[in-house]
């Protein structure tokens, strides 16, 4: 059997540019923003994003193809059809609300945290709302960066696997006692932050109830700037115009949590829900 890699960023960066050839774009199509909101993402993935967003600009009867529709296009080739018409009742979307805004909330105030791109409590597939990130493709994983992205996932949802153990039952024992361990750690670790953010944390979900479609600079303007360096800054300067239209667009309008890792929620822009 052969087997074939899936393609880097600059790799899926080249695929986006052969299938965008015969797509009339708007100027504010940015192809190298799109290779990194899709990582885990093959050719053929690529080439339906590409499909999907002109579909979608057809739709709307708009005559060529932006940056909305491709990203919408990638949510819904991660995440599933949209199903804003899902009866949820307004306790059920409260709850969801705490939650998703409990992801952004951690993970905004962790250092190793992948950055967070959007936050939405709009259904869609079997989620019932999401928080988008942008995973880092790293060659080498150190234990902090392991911890914090461990701090803020959801594995609600996941499939269980079976696998051979090629260790004893002590090995077996002691291997879960250490995952244990680190498990506890993080939710801890969460927990805190959770309390000493408590308000901050309950201004943010009211926004998504408000909204349903949050973004990291609405984070921002609730909890500052991230306390670690820039490392948002490459996505809010790709998204700033984007993000405008669809908030005009959510705003008009009157959101599982589960989540996927990064690869996953937590890994293409990857949700956690």
């Amino acid at each position: 059997m052969l087997h074939i890699e899936l393609p880097n960023l600059n790799e899926r960066k080249g695929i986006f540019q052969v299938h965008v050839r015969k797509l009339k774009l708007n100027s504010d199509v940015d192809l190298d923003f799109f290779a990194k909101q899709t990582p885990g993402f093959s050719g053929a993935d690529i080439a339906n994003v590409c499909n999907e967003a002109a579909l979608i600009a057809a739709r709307n009867s708009k005559k060529s193809v932006g940056k909305e529709e491709f990203l919408a296009a990638i949510d819904r080739i991660v995440g599933g059809l949209e199903k804003r018409g899902s009866i949820i009742s307004p306790q059920e979307k409260k709850v969801i609300a705490n939650h998703e805004a409990g992801h952004a909330t951690v993970s905004w105030l962790l250092e190793h945290a992948s950055p967070l791109v959007k936050v939405t409590i709009v259904p869609r597939g079997k989620s019932l709302g999401a928080a988008w990130y942008l995973p880092e493709e790293r060659q080498i994983t150190t234990f902090s960066q392991m911890f914090d992205n461990i701090s803020y996932y959801d594995s609600t949802g996941q499939s269980d696997y079976t696998f051979t153990k090629p260790y004893s039952e002590k090995t077996a024992q002691e291997i879960d006692e250490e995952v244990h361990k680190l498990i506890e750690r993080s939710y801890n670790k969460a927990k805190e932050i959770l309390l000493e953010n408590k308000e901050r944390h309950a201004q943010l979900a009211q926004l998504l109830l408000d909204r349903e479609v949050i973004f990291a600079e609405d984070l921002e303007k609730i909890f500052g700037k991230r306390p670690f360096g820039q490392q948002n800054d490459s996505i809010e300067a790709s998204q700033d115009s984007t993000s405008n239209d669809n908030k005009q667009d959510v705003n008009s309008q009157v959101n599982n949590n589960g989540e996927k890792a990064a690869g996953n929620e937590e890994n293409s822009a990857q949700p956690t829900v």
